[in-house]
């Protein structure tokens, strides 16, 4: 494993069970735990943004490429998807939160690099991202209007169940 690790989360079981595929370097332990919490903190938030997404939103806010995942966009382009764009802006804010005073740049870049050979990014894939979702970060979630949304947002969505399955694999 060249990484400390590498992590990945998806929703499965109709949207509403968050599954986590997490394999660490045992040579990283203990020193990247808490990067790896703060990294399920943004895959929880983000895959719940996309519940929320399945659940409240109109047609026009869900994901276009439902049932037809062969046409999804990949790279790059696919962060730049109006649907992803709010999940992964809640997801960066969280880990960001767990780090206090780090620019947002630098918690967006981090998470890009952390995770290029999952996405298959390149370092201008890298810089064009941290670029773009700054800015609608800085549109969106750093806005007083915004924090209220979250807010209220979560009073809705707290009589949700909601199930977290995480899968560890041992090195070989």
């Amino acid at each position: 494993l060249e990484n400390d690790y590498i992590i990945d989360g998806k929703t499965v079981d109709e949207g509403y069970t968050i599954e986590v595929s997490l394999t660490i370097n045992p040579n990283s332990l203990p020193n990247v735990m808490y990067d790896v919490i703060a990294d399920l903190n943004d895959i929880v938030s983000y895959e719940i943004e996309h519940i929320y997404q399945i659940s409240w939103r109109t047609k026009d806010e869900q994901d276009p490429y439902e049932g037809r995942e062969n046409e999804r966009p990949t790279g790059k382009d696919y962060y730049k998807q109006p649907h992803e764009i709010p999940a992964e802006l809640v997801g960066f804010r969280r880990v960001n939160k767990l780090r206090k005073k780090e620019p947002i740049e630098k918690t967006i870049k981090d998470w890009f690099i952390r995770n290029r050979n999952v996405h298959n990014l390149n370092d201008e894939d890298i810089k064009e991202l941290t670029e773009f979702l700054t800015q609608k970060y800085k549109e969106k979630v750093s806005s007083a209007s915004s924090a209220r949304i979250l807010r209220a947002r979560a009073r809705r969505s707290s009589s949700q169940r909601f199930a977290l399955q995480i899968n560890t694999s041992p090195l070989t």
